[in-house]
């Protein structure tokens, strides 16, 4: 299984530096892209199935931190941390 997975990231990378994307099915694609400033970077487009699967509700089984967070927009978390740190506020 290692062999394959390894041999699977390699042609991932031999086609992104192509300048082509590599889609691969049940998993997501792979989007080569140079930056203004010459940088080359590569997006990865999760696959619909895993990305339905893992939004489902009720399906997360696992901790999350900060809980009582979620759903807070960013303005009401920097009012929550100047009101915990009042020494250094966030502006």
């Amino acid at each position: 299984m290692r062999i394959v997975l390894t041999e699977l990231r390699d042609a991932v990378i031999f086609f992104n530096r192509a300048g082509r994307g590599v889609k691969l099915e049940g998993l997501g694609s792979y989007l080569p892209s140079i930056g203004l400033d010459g940088g080359f970077d590569v997006s990865h487009r999760l696959d619909r199935a895993i990305r339905n699967a893992l939004n489902a509700p009720g399906t997360f089984t696992g901790d999350i931190a900060k809980r009582q967070n979620v759903g807070k927009s960013p303005d009401d978390l920097v009012a929550l941390w100047n009101s915990e740190h009042p020494d250094d506020p966030v502006s």
